[in-house]
């Protein structure tokens, strides 16, 4: 004796059942990318201002492709925003780097009597201008150099209302090292965990019928 059970699938409810459930996981993988790539660019940020004075750390931006739609190959960036200047700062931070001059002479280092022109740090020819008077190039028996204040009357003896005296204002030397000063290997480190977590968060929230509509 042989008993023969028969199934009928509505194609056009499993048609439905199938873009619910397609719909369910792109949403979640966008919601995955987001919420990771968003981590990502914070504690970039937070790395970047420990480890460099200045505004530097407000470069790191993020985005989303595409930008509103679902997608079967979503992806995120996350990247530092400006010029070849900032992009180049950011790399010399994050894994360290050697300065040279670009025609091979010397780097000027701005000790603190070089004092700032407004928000920058002085450089010997805005220096020069101010003081009316060339500086004074001291070799050092180390390869370096010295740039100082001439002593020479008529000389202004002030400079932004502070005494000036004769004193190294700028350390010269042929190359200048950066250490890294954060990892950005290791903020990459926990992009996956963090967007198999939020995946599986939105998920789980997302049921059946709903799909469509959210």
């Amino acid at each position: 004796m042989r008993a023969t059970l028969t199934m009928h699938a509505d194609p056009a409810r499993l048609d439905n059942r199938l873009r619910q459930e397609r719909t369910r996981v792109l949403r979640s993988v966008r919601f995955g990318l987001d919420s990771a790539s968003r981590r990502l660019e914070q504690d970039l940020e937070q790395a970047t201002k420990r480890a460099v004075r200045g505004k530097l750390w407000r470069a790191w931006s993020r985005k989303l492709f595409p930008e509103r739609e679902l997608s079967n190959n979503p992806a995120a960036l996350v990247f530092p925003r400006g010029g070849e200047r900032t992009r180049s700062a950011m790399r010399a931070f994050a894994f360290g780097a050697t300065i040279r001059s670009a025609g091979g002479g010397w780097l000027a280092i701005p000790l603190p009597a070089a004092g700032r022109t407004g928000r920058k740090r002085s450089t010997p020819e805005e220096f020069e201008n101010r003081i009316g008077a060339r500086l004074v190039f001291v070799p050092l028996k180390n390869g370096m150099a010295l740039l100082v204040r001439p002593t020479l009357p008529g000389l202004r003896r002030t400079i932004n209302g502070r005494p000036v005296v004769p004193a190294p204002v700028f350390v010269l030397v042929k190359k200048a090292s950066i250490r890294a000063g954060f990892s950005i290997p290791a903020a990459l480190s926990k992009v996956n965990r963090r967007f198999s977590q939020a995946y599986s968060d939105r998920y789980a929230t997302l049921r059946g019928d709903d799909d469509a509509t959210q």
